[in-house]
């Protein structure tokens, strides 16, 4: 047990969760084994918004911290709900995301806004349907244009912005969104047809800085897991990155370590290798 880490940071998706993008009997073992016999706190590092992740800590029985929205949103566990438990929240302006959905119905293209706990699509079509299968969260159908034009009174933040369609539509609306003149989203393409923005001020490195600053450790004592481009920032600040087999070429050579595929319970061979 003497290179077991003080702390472990883990992506969601693609990282995880296996195929049917829940946690496997196996990986829950190695979870609760680290928590609840080695007292050492996992925490899970996500796009998702809370209610996204909440299940799989309540099945695991984790009072630990948790990274959402990329790190737009930090908690310090879910235990009488997660308002009570915010230690960073960073949001973008409602003027700015009325400016960007905009863009993005001119293009047909399906546009969702969240804050905190609340999921708004401008259509429950097929992105919508996706996505609610993904996160076994369920969206609020509305008019974005609406809810945003409210918000801008009421000065309401958002936490994240997620477009979905064709690829050629997105790049034409990544451009002029690029081009707002009050440019303060960090837009993020998670796939040719998902694009993601969450304020340009944060990401899951600060987190994990967050995280760990509340905790009283250092980076070095951390290591964190991952697959995709949203976390190379997260493994090159920690003491020791992993990166999943399935991860990208580009994303792989940030890492020190290379776990096995998400599908295989990368994540849960490690950490049983750390706690033997």
């Amino acid at each position: 047990m003497t290179n077991l880490p003080k702390a472990v940071f883990s992506d969601v998706d693609g990282t995880l969760l296996n195929k049917e993008r829940e946690i496997s009997a196996f990986t829950a073992e190695q979870i609760q084994n680290l928590v609840h016999n080695h007292n050492t706190p996992f925490v899970m590092v996500t796009a998702r918004m809370p209610m996204g992740v909440e299940r799989f800590y309540k099945s695991l029985n984790m009072n630990t911290p948790v990274v959402c929205y990329n790190g737009a949103l930090v908690l310090s566990s879910f235990s009488n709900g997660w308002e009570n438990n915010v230690w960073e929240s960073h949001t973008l302006t409602a003027q700015y995301s009325l400016e960007v959905a905009k863009i993005a119905l001119s293009q047909n293209l399906h546009c969702s806004i969240y804050s905190g706990d609340t999921w708004v699509a401008n259509a429950h079509d097929e992105w919508t349907v996706r996505e609610e299968n993904n996160t076994q969260c369920m969206a609020t159908v509305a008019s974005i244009i609406e809810l945003l034009s409210g918000w801008i009174d009421s000065g309401q933040g958002i936490h994240k912005i997620m477009i979905m369609g064709s690829p050629l539509s997105i790049d034409f609306a990544l451009e002029k969104i690029s081009h707002l003149p009050n440019n303060e989203g960090m837009p993020y393409r998670s796939k040719d047809t998902y694009l993601e923005i969450t304020p340009k001020s944060v990401s899951k490195a600060d987190g994990v800085k967050t995280v760990l600053s509340k905790l009283e450790l250092s980076l070095d004592e951390a290591i964190a897991f991952g697959d995709n481009y949203n976390d190379i920032d997260m493994l090159k600040a920690v003491g020791t990155g992993y990166a999943m087999e399935n991860a990208p070429s580009a994303v792989k050579q940030y890492a020190k370590h290379i776990a096995p595929a998400n599908t295989n319970n990368g994540v849960a061979q490690v950490l049983f290798e750390l706690m033997q």
